[in-house]
């Protein structure tokens, strides 16, 4: 009895494993994050114009993929994404200081495709060499995404990734898995209460500064 138990709870966890294989998503290789410490969350301040979330990008350390080619569609439930919609590094020789892949790009682009959608299309220069990617936690500044967020209510608003399986190609066209789920958060509003007491302390802190002076 004992034996068939056994024998039983085996079967069971390794038809559990073979499942999870088949169904599981593979663990991400390729780590976007929205600041140089690896957050996927950002905090934009109280809606308006002109905001900027910065993306990052590395790979898992000990890890030592390089990259051929990028597209990388991306969707936000807020905001809307501006006519000039970001910065991502320019093709040539130099490209955009402090980008990633500068001086390394046949070509290069961010793309608004709608309101809350957008897609960056990269290839790299194969005759020079194939893209190295920093290995977690040293990260690379991807791009920059210009967004509006006004007239949002206080909260977070999703960015995803679509299709993150397919997104990354190495030089032998094999797809280099990556995270997916990003969020920006938008902060309300000062009650006028609050509002007031900033404006007293703020000027209690010109009069002391003055009589100090």
């Amino acid at each position: 009895m004992f034996r068939e138990r056994m024998s039983n709870l085996k079967n069971a966890i390794l038809g559990l494993l073979i499942s999870c294989a088949m169904a599981c998503p593979a663990a991400a290789e390729i780590i976007i994050s929205l600041d140089p410490a690896g957050s996927n969350i950002v905090d934009l301040g109280m809606a308006g114009m002109d905001k900027t979330i910065d993306f990052y990008i590395a790979q898992d350390a000990g890890l030592s993929d390089t990259l051929a080619a990028i597209f990388a569609e991306f969707t936000l439930d807020g905001g809307v994404i501006a006519t000039s919609p970001g910065t991502v590094s320019t093709t040539g020789s130099t490209g955009t200081a402090g980008y990633y892949g500068a001086g390394n790009l046949d070509v290069s682009e961010l793309n608004r495709t709608s309101d809350t959608s957008f897609n960056v299309n990269q290839s790299f220069d194969f005759e020079s060499m194939l893209q190295p990617i920093s290995n977690d936690p040293q990260r690379d500044l991807w791009f920059s995404l210009n967004l509006d967020t006004t007239g949002l209510a206080a909260g977070d608003y999703s960015i995803t990734l679509q299709n993150p399986e397919a997104t990354f190609f190495d030089p032998t066209a094999t797809t280099l898995p990556a995270n997916s789920s990003f969020s920006f958060t938008v902060s309300a509003v000062p009650e006028p209460s609050a509002l007031a007491l900033m404006v007293m302390f703020g000027a209690g802190s010109l009069l002391i500064r003055r009589k100090h002076g």
